[in-house]
Parts: C-alpha cells; sequence; structure tokens
C-alpha cells in the first residue's frame, strides 16, 4: 500500500488548553488518517500521561461524533494515530488536541495528514497482464470504489473468470493484513467495512444470491459469522460487510481462519475466498 502526505505542521502548543493542529481542505475524496508526534527532547510532554483528546472534524462535523480519547504513559514524547476517514473533495479536515495535565502548556508539536493512494487503472492493467502470462492470483490494494479501477478490473478476460479482487487490505496468499480489533464496529457507514469484489458464478442471479463472512479460532473455537449484501457493478459483484462489534465480543486474540462464501436460491454454498487474519483485543 503506497501513501501520501497530505499536509504537515509543527510548532509549540499550550495542549493543556486544547489547541487546533492542523487545517487542510483536501482537494479530491481521499481515505485519510492523522499522525501526531508530541515532544521534540526540548518542549516535551510533563510525563504525567492519562486520556489525550483527538478531534478530528470534517467540513466542522466532528468524526465518531467527538473526541478519540488516547491513553499515553509516562515517556514525555509520543506518536498518536487516528482510524482511517473518508474525506469527500473539497472538504477541510481540522484536527484538534487537548492534554489532561495542566502542565503541558509548551510542547512541540509535529502533525500530518495522511492519505492512503488507491489503485490507478495501469496498475490494475499490468496486475491483469502478469496474471495472465503466469496464471498467479494477484491481489489489488486497496480499491476503495474508484469507477475506472473498476472499469479495468470489468475488462479482466476470460483466462481470470473466478478469480477475486478485494477492496480490503490484503497480501498475496489471501491474508487480511490489518488484525482486526475485538469489539470495534466495522461499518459502512464509518468506511471501515469488508468488502470483496468477485466474478459472478455462472447460473446464478444476482437477486437471488446471499453471502456471509466468518472467522474461526483453530484451536480455540472462537468465531463469528455475519450476513453480507450482495450487488452487482458492472459485470462484477460486490460482497459487502458490517461487522459490529457484538460479534467480536467475548473473543480471545489470535489467528484466525476465515473465509467468504456465496449462496445460491437453493442454499448451494460456493466459497470464493479463503485465508488467514489475526484478531487483537483492544485496551480501552
Amino acid at each position: 500500500m503506497a501513501f501520501e502526505i497530505l499536509d504537515s505542521e509543527s510548532t509549540s502548543l499550550d495542549l493543556a488548553a486544547g489547541a487546533t493542529v492542523l487545517t487542510h481542505v483536501v482537494p479530491e475524496t481521499r481515505v485519510c488518517s492523522v499522525s501526531i508526534r508530541l515532544g521534540d527532547g526540548v518542549k516535551d510532554l510533563d510525563g504525567n500521561g492519562g486520556d489525550f483528546e483527538v478531534t478530528v472534524f470534517i467540513d466542522d462535523n466532528a468524526w465518531l461524533g467527538g473526541p478519540d480519547l488516547q491513553e499515553l504513559g509516562s515517556e514525555p514524547r509520543a506518536l498518536l494515530q487516528t482510524q482511517s476517514f473518508v474525506v469527500l473533495a473539497g472538504e477541510e479536515v481540522s484536527v484538534q488536541i487537548k492534554s489532561p495535565n495542566v502542565a503541558d502548556t509548551d510542547v512541540a508539536v509535529a502533525v500530518s495528514l495522511v492519505s492512503e493512494e488507491t489503485a490507478s487503472v495501469l496498475d490494475v492493467t499490468a496486475a491483469r497482464n502478469d496474471i495472465i502470462a503466469h496464471g498467479d492470483i494477484t491481489w489489488l490494494t486497496p480499491i476503495y470504489d474508484d469507477s475506472s479501477v473498476l472499469e479495468a478490473i470489468g475488462s479482466i478476460d476470460a483466462k481470470l473468470v473466478g478469480r477475486v479482487v478485494t477492496s480490503q487490505p490484503v497480501v498475496g496468499d489471501g491474508e487480511i493484513s490489518s488484525p482486526v480489533i475485538i469489539g470495534d464496529d466495522y461499518l459502512s457507514r464509518h468506511a471501515r467495512h469488508f468488502r470483496w469484489s468477485v466474478t459472478p458464478p455462472p447460473n446464478v442471479d444476482v437477486a437471488d444470491a446471499s453471502c456471509q463472512f466468518g472467522a474461526r479460532h483453530q484451536s480455540l473455537g472462537d468465531s463469528f459469522l455475519v450476513e453480507g449484501t450482495v450487488s452487482e457493478e458492472a459485470d462484477h459483484w460486490v460482497l459487502a460487510f458490517d461487522l459490529p462489534r457484538v460479534e467480536t465480543d467475548g473473543m480471545r486474540s489470535g489467528q484466525y481462519d476465515w473465509s467468504v462464501q456465496l449462496k445460491d436460491e437453493q442454499g448451494a454454498e460456493i466459497t470464493t475466498i479463503r485465508g488467514k487474519l489475526e484478531m487483537r483485543s483492544k485496551q480501552t
């Protein structure tokens, strides 16, 4: 996955009072995140730690409805990062941070707004040619509904029937590379849902198809199974899944086998993709 730094700011601020550390207008729709470094060896945190408030505003709308509390330890220098969020073309992103410690009145702050770069048509075309030449599955990461990329995927010829392209972060052997956080919400309204693009199976109508996404620990037996939606885009199907926190609450950390399957109107099961993922507990 490639990244692009859209904007960076470095200054010294009174974090005890709360301060806006970055403001930037995003010219085109992007998936972004924020990285914040506190302290520079001279103007450092006071070392009392605690819950720091990081609030991201997108056109004056608070992302997730308010501050993201990030607990820091006693180190005088720290790194904070947000989860990914979607910014539409022309929207302004501003980032505020507030320290719980009254002594943090002059702290060096370096903040960056980072964008996850999407695959281009040239990337997809090159991947298609490589698949045709070598007969291997190539994973494209990530796509995020880029219509031109989807059109390029649609042009992959008959040699690729049954192959799968996914818009979730994966690696060549089919693993979901980013850990799934136990008890987190992975929802479409936050642009965190799981979404795969697949070649439709023969003799199945999209209106009669259903899909499931599940994972199970090899020895513990912990598992989840969620229903998804099937929609048609050009000559491929999109399988989309929300994974709400109630589905993973109580599960234990570890490596899980996962798979995605389609069902036709008679209940016949067609596994379209499988792999391994890591599930981790959160500390909040």
